[in-house]
Order: C-alpha cells, then structure tokens, then sequence
C-alpha cells in the first residue's frame, strides 16, 4: 500500500511538473508609423518558458490590420497610431492541457515629417504673405496641420520677418538676400516617447530687389564656359571679377548644392584683370585646363594662353610657355588618348610653328607631329570636337580654306594635321561672313552652332546637323531656325526612368536668339536631337533675360546648368548661371514645365530603398534625390540591442551584411542632418 502510495505521489508530481513547465511572458513592442507595415518581432515566444515544442494561438487582437503571423506581430500599412493588444495562448504539443496565455501590447507612435520649402519675393515695404510652412508637411501620412502639430523655429529671423501661430511668414521691408529658416515640426498629442515624434526642415526664402536681381549674388559679369570636377563642384569661367561679393578674377568653383562659392578652391586666375578666360575642360584626373588670352596665371607667368588647374586651384606645372604674347585660344578639345587640341588666333606654340591649331603632349608639350603649316587656316577657328571612334578632329569657325584648299566653315583633320577628303560638306555654310562658334559631336552626330543661314545649300539657319563625313541632315532643323547667332550647345541623354513626352536625347541651344523657329523663345531652348523638333514640356515664354554662352548637362539627371550674361530667369534672379530642370512625369505634360532649381532639389520624390527584403542577409541601400547629403545609420535588432553603426553616403555603394545575425526582423535608422528616415529589413 505504501508503495502505491508513493508511486501516485510521484506521478502526480510529474504531472504537476510538466504543465506548470509553459509559461508565456507579456511582451511590448514600439514603432512609428508606417506606410508599409511592420513585423514587430522575431518571435513572441523569445521570453516564454517552455520544454519542446509549443504552439501558438492568437486569442483576440483589437486592431484587425495587427495580428499574430505564426510568432511574428505584422502590423499592416497605415495602422493608425494608439496602443494595441494581442491576447496568445501557448500550449505544449507533448502535454495538450499544458497551457497559458499572455498578451502583447504594441504601441504605433506617430511620424511627423517637415519638409523643406523655399520661395522668392521681391523686396517691398509692405507687407508680403512669404507662405505657409505646413503646406507640404505630413503627419501619420496625411497633411500636417496647426492643430495636430506643434512647430519652433529655430533660426533667428531677419529684420522685418514673423510668422504666426498658423506657420505663415511675413516679410515687411526685408533687406534683399538669402534666407534659410530652419524650424522643427512636433506630434501635438501625447504618446509614449513622444519626445522622439519630430522632425526638422528648412524654409528658403530669397528676397530681390524691387526691379532687378538680388544684389551681390553669384557672377558680377557673363559665365562663358562650366565644368564639372569630380567631386561634383562646379566651376565656372567667364568675364566675372567676383561671386558672391567675393573677388574672384575669372574663375571660380562652386558648391553642387547651391551654387555658393566654395572657397577651398584657391585659383586667382589669370594674372591680369584685364585678361579673359575662353573654354575649358576636366581630364579624367580632376586637373583642369584653362585657355584663353593671359600672360600668366595663379601667378605662374609663364602660363601663355593655357594653363593646367589642380582640383584645390592651384595652378599646375605645363612644359613649355604657351602661345605668343597677346594670342587667344579659343577652344580644346581631349583626345582618348590624353592629347589635347587647341585652336584659335595664334602663330606659335613654345616658339614653334603652330598657326591657328596644335596639337599637345598630355603634359602641354607641342606635339610636333601635328603640323598645320604656315597658311593652315585663312580665318580663325573658334571651336573644336573629337569624334571618339575615331579621334579625328571636327574644327569651326569663321575660315574658308585650309592649306588652300576649300574648308568653308568645318573641318575634319585625321593624324598629322591632313585634312580628310572624306568629309563631304559641299559648299558648307554660307553667305560669306558666316561662322561656326560651336561644334558638337554625340556618337556619330555632329551639330553646329553660329551665324549662318545654310549648310550645304540647304536652308539652316544658325544650327545643322550633319552626319559622322559632314552631310546634312536634311530630317533635323528649319530654314527659319533661330533669329540670332548660337553660342552654346549640349546633349543630354534622357534617363529611362523619366516619363512624359521626350525624346531619348535632348539637345539644349543657347544663344543670342529670341526666337526658333518663327515661336517666341528666350536665349535658350531644347529640341528633340532626332529630328530638331522643339520639346514641348520646354517652356517658349521669356526665360531668360539676356544671352547664354555655355550650357553643362548634369551627372545622371536631368537638370542643366547654364551661363551667360543674363540676371533673371522668367523673372527669379539668376546672375549668370543658375540650374534648371524639366518638370517630367504622369501628370506633367505641356508647356511651361521647366523650372529654376535655386538649391540642388531632385526631380522626383526623394527616397531611400534597401533590397531585397528579404533577403538571406545583405542588404543594398538605393538614395534617390538625396545627393550629397551623408547618412549615419544604425541598426537594433527586434530586443533594441544596437548591431551596427556607421556612415553611409548615396555617391558609394552601401550594403548592409546581416549574414551572421540570426533570421528576424531589424530596424535601420537613417539621420542626416535635416532628416531620419525608419526603415525595417526581413533576414531569412
């Protein structure tokens, strides 16, 4: 008996032992919200108590769009922020009446996000509505406003500037500028962390004169020639003496930003007030060569003409002196092979016979293989191209011979100078008096800009298209063409990702005209580069105000800079060179689309990717519009345990390795200085 007795206790024991082995934990989870959902954690039974295997019920949840998916929480798109439960049952699969229950709180705080704005207004006395801040801000996904959101600027205003509790400036008799307001834009109702609920954005506001542009901003003379580092500062050359107010002699390099002066770059350039910078160009190492007409430059004094640039403005070393004293050169080109060839009104290079074009050694030594001759042209050649297939040289200008033989207008020359009988352009331009300021070769395209009325006989007026040996295009252009001299041409290639009505290529011209085609159009337009038809989203109306003498395509967008002597673009101030973009895109078609960028915005919505998600661990972030800007980034994983910190710029490529980390969810923070973006990653 005793031992049936102590057998029973032994086995109710047991018994007692194994179902009281389940025990499931509460747990809570916190997140933003989100527009695209969340899977809060890598199992709710990370804390539970438990021998075996379990399974997990889900009881009651009170939200329908957060539920249990096996033991992960998933919050669907657009959950509304509050506080939310989830009652669980967990039961041992070994001992079915083994079970418990717990409940899951998860609390979707709301996501504030400010977004930056800018405006221009002419200075007045009075008093000018300069805008609402909350117009473009959102809350939760939907339009942020004054009762739903608190907001504190955080810069001092100037003179004359207020605002009211409704987030709407006021500008009264505020002295012309540039302003940057920057202000921080809070949830207004109270939830757990709340703290965290904000966001910063910057509100730009320029101010112009009454009747004119802003006062000491950019270029004080035209911007004849810009270029691109590879760094992505600009640098621009022209008859200007000083940028922003700051003297600058002829040269100087910008911020990819703003266009603000960037004043690490040293350069005084040439040594002459007096002296004029013509054209230049990058070479793949980031120097940059300068020509022109100047006796000496950044204080090298021989530098005659021509003078090589370093990426931080000082001036570099070039064998030889240069052209002779008092000559100009007017253009250069880049050969693949690290060749340069220079053109213009000159005699001699180094003292040796060089009329009119030479040819240079990568380190600006004469390339004495390359002889012209001494009759070489009988005018002046303002401009030179490379056909890269090739390397053959494409020359224009105001000559109509070359070595006594006809070369009216263009010319193509092979190695050593000879002219190339292949290339067929009849009687070339004409009437006489005629010149070409600007060649253009894209693949086997070759485009001419100037002032003449045809081209091979074939009615053209100030702009053709000719096939890679010098044969008109007789599909592309009008005989009525522009109504002035063209001074500058580009082609931009069209990214796939744009929509809307364009061509593949754009080709922008700018000039002295006001008008193509017989159709009002200010200083510059854009074609279709098929067939010289006028883009229709480019808008005919006035633009700018005065000539455009140099045009450069940016990096992969879209947008344009532009140089001249103008000081307004449709009215905004633009001294002499600003950045314009297309506004391409469903919903943007028509006219009157093009835009001043007057900060370095994007095209379309900025964005950040990270795919694929998921994944088995590595991750690649993908920046949209955010150029330039650097990223801290950290990563937690689903316990808030910090795994990684770092750095992260959209000009490399990033990628994140969770390879050793175990499958779940984890949460990547993304902050810059102006932003933070959430964003949650899925390991397999």
């Amino acid at each position: 008996m005793k031992k049936r007795l102590l057998l029973f206790i032994m086995l109710l024991s047991i018994a007692t032992s194994a179902y009281s082995a389940v025990n499931a934990v509460n747990d809570t989870f916190t997140g933003n919200f989100s527009s695209f959902g969340y899977s809060f954690a890598t199992t709710v039974t990370a804390n539970d108590i438990y021998s075996g295997t379990v399974t997990v019920t889900q009881i009651s949840t009170t939200h329908r769009g957060i539920n249990l998916s096996g033991t992960n929480v998933t919050v669907a798109a657009n959950v509304p922020p509050g506080t939310y439960t989830i009652v669980y049952q967990l039961c041992d699969n070994a001992t079915p009446q083994s079970c418990d229950t717990a409940t899951i709180t998860i609390i979707i705080e709301p996501t504030v996000e400010a977004v930056n704005d800018e405006t221009v207004i002419a200075y007045s006395v009075s008093s000018t509505i300069l805008g609402n801040i909350h117009s473009n801000d959102m809350l939760n996904g939907l339009p942020a406003t004054t009762s739903n959101t608190d907001f504190t600027v955080l810069t001092a205003l100037p003179a004359g500037m207020t605002y009211n509790a409704s987030g709407v400036f006021t500008s009264t008799g505020v002295a012309p500028g540039k302003y940057v307001i920057q202000y921080q834009l809070c949830e207004a109702v109270t939830f757990p962390n709340t703290a965290i609920n904000c966001d910063t954005a910057t509100f730009t506001i320029y101010v112009t004169t009454q009747n004119g542009p802003l006062t000491a901003t950019r270029a004080n003379n035209t911007v004849k020639s810009i270029t691109v580092l590879n760094d992505n500062r600009i640098v621009i050359a022209g008859d200007f003496t000083s940028y922003g107010g700051t003297a600058k002699n002829k040269i100087a390099a910008l911020n990819h930003a703003d266009l603000s002066l960037n004043t690490s770059f040293s350069s005084t350039g040439p040594d002459s007030s007096t002296d004029n910078i013509q054209s230049m160009v990058t070479l793949p190492s980031g120097e940059i060569i300068v020509v022109g007409k100047f006796a000496g430059f950044g204080g090298v004094t021989y530098a005659r003409g021509i003078a090589r640039i370093m990426p931080n403005g000082a001036t570099g070393s070039i064998i030889g002196v240069g052209v002779e004293a008092g000559a100009t050169i007017y253009d250069i080109a880049l050969q693949s092979t690290g060749h340069m060839i220079i053109v213009g009104d000159f005699n001699f290079y180094d003292g040796f016979p060089a009329k009119n074009i030479a040819r240079l050694n990568p380190d600006g030594s004469i390339d004495t293989s390359f002889y012209a001759g001494s009759v070489s042209f009988n005018g002046t050649p303002y401009s030179v191209a490379v056909q890269t297939s090739t390397n053959n040289i494409i020359v224009g200008g105001s000559f109509t011979t070359y070595q006594g033989n006809s070369a009216p207008g263009i010319i193509r020359l092979l190695a050593g100078a000879v002219q190339d009988p292949s290339f067929t352009t009849g009687p070339g331009i004409a009437p006489a008096g005629s010149y070409i300021d600007e060649v253009l070769v894209s693949g086997n395209d070759i485009f001419i800009g100037g002032s003449f009325a045809s081209y091979a006989s074939m009615p053209r007026k100030n702009l053709a298209k000719l096939t890679f040996n010098g044969a008109p295009v007789s599909s592309f252009g009008f005989a009525t063409g522009f109504s002035a001299p063209v001074r500058a041409l580009a082609i931009q290639q069209v990214p796939s990702s744009f929509s809307g009505n364009i061509g593949s290529y754009n080709l922008y011209v700018g000039g002295e005209f006001t008008s193509y085609n017989g159709v009002p159009v200010n200083y510059l337009t854009c074609l279709n580069a098929v067939n010289g038809q006028t883009n229709p989203q480019f808008d005919g109306g006035s633009e700018f105000n005065n000539f455009v003498y140099a045009i450069q395509p940016e990096k992969n967008d879209l947008k344009i800079l532009i140089g001249g002597s103008f000081t307004t673009y449709n009215g905004t101030s633009a001294q002499r060179i600003t950045r314009i973009f297309p506004g391409y895109g469903a919903g943007n078609t028509g006219q009157n689309q093009m835009r001043q960028a007057l900060t370095d915005e994007p095209l379309t919505t900025s964005s950040i990717t990270i795919y694929p998600n998921p994944s088995e661990g590595l991750f690649n972030i993908d920046f949209k519009g955010y150029d330039e800007q650097k990223f801290d980034i950290t990563i937690h994983n689903t316990l808030g345990q910090l795994i990684y910190q770092g750095t992260v710029t959209p000009e490399n490529t990033n990628q994140i390795d969770l390879t050793r980390f175990e499958s779940g969810s984890y949460y990547i923070t993304l902050f810059s200085s102006s932003k933070t973006i959430n964003k949650v990653v899925i390991k397999k």
